[in-house]
C-alpha cells in the first residue's frame, strides 16, 4: 500500500482484494493447523480496510425519509464540508440518531471572542445563528 497500490481495484469478476480475502477466510477451516494462516489473513484484511475506508466525521442529521421498502434513511451532513448524503439507519452511529430523534441541534461557532484561563478554561463564543455571546468550558 505504501508503494501506491490501490486496494479498491477489482478483478474481472468485480471482486476487490478485500472481498477475495474475506472469501478465503470464510472457506479456510478454523482449526489449530490453519490458525496462523487465518490470523495472517485477518491482519491483511484489517490493513486493507484501513486503506479502503476513510472515516469521515458526521456533523448532524438534517432530515429523515423512508425508502420504497419503508426503511428509514437519514440525510447526514459532514464536518469536513462533503456533500450531504442519504444513509441507511444501520450505517449511522446510535448517538447521532438519538440526537436527531430527541431534537438536539448543534450550534455552529462563528468565532471565539475571548479565552479565560484564570477561573477554569472557558471561552467566550459568538454563535453563527445568534447575536448572543456565551461562555463555554473547554
Amino acid at each position: 500500500m505504501a508503494s501506491g497500490a490501490d486496494p479498491s481495484l477489482e478483478d474481472n469478476t468485480g471482486r476487490s482484494a478485500l472481498m477475495l480475502l474475506e472469501t478465503l477466510l470464510e472457506n479456510t477451516p478454523a482449526t489449530t493447523a490453519s490458525f496462523s494462516k487465518r490470523l495472517a489473513m485477518d491482519a491483511v484484511a484489517t490493513s486493507l480496510r484501513s486503506f479502503m475506508f476513510e472515516e469521515v466525521v458526521p456533523d448532524s442529521i438534517t432530515c429523515k425519509r423512508s425508502d420504497s421498502n419503508e426503511r428509514s434513511q437519514f440525510l447526514v451532513s459532514w464536518m469536513d464540508g462533503f456533500e450531504s448524503i442519504w444513509m441507511e439507519e444501520a450505517d449511522i452511529a446510535d448517538d447521532l440518531l438519538d440526537e436527531f430523534e430527541s431534537g438536539v441541534e448543534r450550534a455552529k461557532v462563528e468565532r471565539i471572542i475571548q479565552i479565560m484561563r484564570s477561573s477554569g478554561n472557558e471561552e467566550l463564543i459568538k454563535w453563527k445563528d445568534s447575536h448572543i455571546l456565551s461562555w463555554r468550558a473547554y
